[in-house]
């Protein structure tokens, strides 16, 4: 089933039904790119010339973004400088990891400042080949140091004040080789802690296997960490793990509960659905979602999922409705009030950003958003413990 919403996108409601036709009211050709018709609570930020800006996460202290460009050199984009140029003695943007070979595939901060990296061990590594580093603070001044893990993917960090615990996942699957076999993979979660000695080297201790594949659903299930979640009620900081889990119902939104196994399912929907980035209250999280039956290219927006176990759905984007194009990449700031995102390319096969975009959820609230909603085809919940 399509979802049919009333488009936002734009100063007007009515393009899309316009674009049928070819021109806008006033005999304009409509906009073919999102980009030309913002709406007043999304704006562009600038980047250097030649640059796209892909995998934007937050600093702690919410002034800068770390984004991955396409050659994966991960930059530190100061958003505290308003929205034009830089005044020429602050840059808006430097590169920090000009003297590491490998090309950069995560970059998530600790709360500590330092920066956890998945990358390739060697400079010819390719996207399925990550290992994890750290990036000590200052950024850019030290090589990052191997922590002799591999990471498939994403890498989720704690968000709680002087935590250093992160989660990965382990798998050999290679979305790119012809013949992969998804039905035997393998696919583990793992949680482990940086520890860093007197003289400041860290290291990975703690590791442990969280969840295996066949723990959550049968009989597809890769799985890729997102964030974690200190559920109110429940004892101790980052309680629940948020992950996505790969075809099982297209995609779902998932979490387990690191203490007793709970698993749950948080999209309760046949579509494709994948976690980014969470509301740092745990209230909800941003999903790239594609609402659609039909085959072909995933034509995602932004949406968010209610992490209360009720599937409530909220749009927040709509540049599918811009043929080629989407959303993608969601993050939400420190203090909840901003949402970094990228747009969506269909000419980019790997799904990376090339325009760098942030979301004013304050002002979008003020202009009276759609409400939550209890979607028809909402599936029974799934919630079990581990076995």
């Amino acid at each position: 089933m399509v979802i049919g919403v009333t488009r936002r996108i734009g100063r007007g409601l009515l393009v899309v039904a316009l674009a049928v036709a070819g021109t806008t009211a006033a005999g304009e050709t409509p906009p073919e790119s999102p980009l030309d018709d913002l709406p007043e609570h999304i704006v562009q930020l600038p980047l250097p010339e030649g640059m796209n800006a892909s995998r934007p996460q937050w600093a702690p202290d919410g002034r800068s973004l770390y984004v991955i460009d396409e050659r994966g050199e991960v930059w530190d984009y100061r958003v505290d400088l308003g929205h034009g140029r830089a005044d020429g003695r602050r840059p808006r943007a430097r590169v920090l990891t000009g003297s590491f070979a490998p090309p950069v595939l995560r970059a998530t901060p600790l709360t500590n400042g330092d920066l956890v990296l998945c990358a390739p061990g060697e400079a010819t590594g390719g996207r399925f080949d990550g290992r994890i580093w750290l990036m000590r603070q200052p950024l850019g001044h030290s090589a990052p140091v191997p922590l002799g893990e591999r990471c498939w993917e994403g890498i989720a960090v704690s968000g709680a004040r002087g935590s250093t615990t992160i989660a990965w996942a382990r798998s050999d699957y290679d979305f790119d080789d012809p013949d992969r076999d998804i039905l035997n993979a393998p696919s583990q979660l793992f949680t482990g802690r940086i520890r860093y000695d007197r003289r400041g080297t860290p290291s990975l201790v703690d590791r442990t296997l969280l969840l295996d594949r066949n723990d959550v659903a049968r009989p597809i299930a890769l799985l890729e960490p997102q964030d974690f979640r200190t559920v109110r009620g429940h004892r101790g900081v980052d309680r629940e793990l948020l992950f996505t889990t790969y075809g099982h119902q297209g995609s779902e939104v998932t979490s387990v509960d690191r203490v007793t196994g709970e698993i749950v399912n948080h999209s309760r929907s046949p579509w494709y659905e994948e976690a980014e980035g969470i509301d740092p209250a745990g209230r909800w999280i941003a999903v790239e979602r594609d609402p659609r039956s039909e085959v072909g290219p995933l034509a995602i927006d932004i949406w968010r999922v209610a992490l209360d176990g009720e599937a409530r759905w909220q749009r927040l984007t709509h540049f599918t409705d811009f043929k080629g194009y989407g959303a993608n990449q969601p993050v939400i700031s420190p203090d909840r009030r901003r949402i970094a995102f990228t747009l969506k390319d269909a000419n980019d096969a790997h799904g990376d950003g090339s325009a760098l975009l942030l979301f004013d959820l304050e002002a979008w609230q003020a202009g009276g958003p759609d409400a939550w909603r209890v979607e028809p085809d909402r599936l029974p919940p799934y919630s079990r413990p581990r076995s």
